[in-house]
């Protein structure tokens, strides 16, 4: 007896399966839309196969979008983009693709235009379930899948997000991640993958390809869900990390260290010791990572050659802190502080005088401000400022101007700061800094910012980081 033996399946070097003709075998569900806002236009697909991106998806600026899969003709995606940038409606795009394919009915192509114009071929043999779904701006097609289910999770999902203003890439990520939960493509058990594609016309991408984003998940045990994660961390987009203020006893070690070299509010004098337990108010003064803490960490970075290119603004990291502590003790076994070679620091006290204005009126106010500095900075200061108050306690917010003019550092001239201050509930962000090109005399060219620190006495202080031109 003979026994017949099947032919073998044949597999392309990276181990996606292949027809007799050499089309690869991408059973899939994708996804085609566009964005009339932004005129961006993407194809995005998932499946168990590895590699899906180098095949189904395809994209053109201002063209349109094609996913071509089943058994995957990959020349119907730059064909197929050709036809719409000529004129052609997608329903006559995909006729025209067709025509002459002998074996059309194992074809599954998604099409696209820019004005929302889509259409689909799902082939008769395509695996059970398949099918597609249209809608406003999008067309969804499936093969072998679980059920029709995926193709309705995936519109509904993208129809849902419809005007919300999230990015079109976005949108098709949570569309897709919809469909795989689902459970997409029913080979449970095979290599999976994952893709996405967006044109923008006003973006060039690289090499003028105006390819504003493309990932590829080649092999994932969950490959929507590591597309979707690659795209909301290289996009810092809102889900990508959990954050909250930083506050806490670190804070306070660090802020102890940069006061005792020099580098965080000097005029504070000797760092007060912790109480026990910590109080709030003490943790919004010394506890807190904010705007003083980072010109601090950056001025140190800076002067220990810590400051690398691509850094974050106030990046505490284990080669600061090694740096940091061996500066600290240095300091505490009677070393000298260390200087700041790149920018000037100031610091000293000042009184100041507030008159409200005749013209307040309810939670707004103005008051005339008139200031004596003492110390680096001898000079006198007048100027204005508009409050705005709250029936919340602690809440608050205002701005103002000054001109200060005398000596900072023996250099005389008067120069021009200016603040933005703001109070929610107790906690404070200020930020004052010299307008640019505002300093006159010596101290031409100025740059800098102030912090101000109220002592619990109610005594003013300031701390001034500037930089002056290198004649100056």
């Amino acid at each position: 007896m003979t026994v017949g033996l099947g032919a073998q399946q044949q597999y392309a070097p990276d181990g996606v399966k292949i027809d007799d003709a050499g089309n690869p075998q991408y059973s899939t569900f994708s996804l085609c839309a566009i964005d009339p806002a932004t005129g961006q236009s993407g194809a995005a697909v998932t499946t168990r196969v590895p590699f899906v991106g180098r095949a189904v998806p395809h994209v053109r600026a201002g063209v349109g979008a094609v996913c071509t899969q089943a058994s995957t003709v990959v020349e119907y995606g730059p064909r197929g983009l050709d036809l719409i940038a000529k004129g052609v409606e997608p329903k006559e795009v995909l006729a025209q693709l067709l025509a002459t394919d002998d074996n059309r009915e194992s074809r599954q192509v998604g099409v696209i235009d820019m004005k929302g114009r889509s259409a689909a071929h799902t082939g008769k043999n395509n695996g059970n379930w398949a099918g597609s779904r249209q809608g406003k701006n999008y067309t969804v097609q499936a093969n072998i899948m679980v059920g029709p289910e995926v193709v309705d999770a995936v519109a509904t999902t993208f129809e849902a997000s419809d005007g919300t203003g999230l990015p079109l890439a976005e949108r098709m990520i949570l569309a897709l991640e919809a469909g795989y939960a689902k459970g997409g493509d029913r080979r449970w058990g095979n290599l999976q993958s994952a893709a996405i594609k967006v044109a923008d016309p006003n973006d060039p991408g690289r090499g003028n390809d105006h390819i504003t984003l493309a990932i590829e998940v080649g092999e994932n045990e969950n490959p929507v869900a590591e597309m979707k994660r690659i795209y909301y961390t290289t996009g810092r987009r809102l889900g990508y990390r959990s954050f909250s203020r930083i506050e806490g006893p670190d804070i306070i070690e660090l802020h102890r260290m940069l006061n005792e070299i020099g580098y965080w509010r000097p005029s504070v004098g000797t760092f007060p010791e912790t109480p026990r337990p910590v109080t709030p108010a003490f943790t919004r003064e010394y506890g807190t990572f904010n705007d003083d803490t980072i010109a601090a960490v950056d001025r140190f970075r800076k002067d220990r050659g810590l400051d690398y290119q691509g850094d974050a603004p106030g990046l505490v990291d284990a080669r600061f802190i090694a740096a940091l502590r061996s500066a600290y003790f240095d300091v505490k076994k009677g070393g000298s502080k260390p200087t700041s070679k790149s920018v000037t620091h100031a610091s000293g006290s000042f009184d100041v005088k507030m008159t409200p204005a005749a013209d307040a009126n309810g939670n707004f106010g103005r008051m005339t401000a008139s200031k004596q500095y003492h110390g680096d900075l001898d000079a006198t200061a007048a100027g204005e400022m508009l409050t705005a108050m709250t029936d919340v306690k602690d809440s608050a917010g205002y701005v103002a101007v000054e001109r200060i003019t005398g000596t900072l550092h023996g250099k005389r001239g008067s120069f021009v700061l200016q603040h933005d201050g703001l109070m929610n509930r107790g906690a404070q962000h200020l930020t004052v800094a010299v307008v640019p090109d505002s300093a006159t005399g010596e101290l031409a060219g100025l740059l800098g910012t102030m912090t101000i620190v109220i002592a619990p006495d109610g005594k003013h202080f300031y701390e001034f980081d500037y930089t002056l031109p290198a004649s100056k």
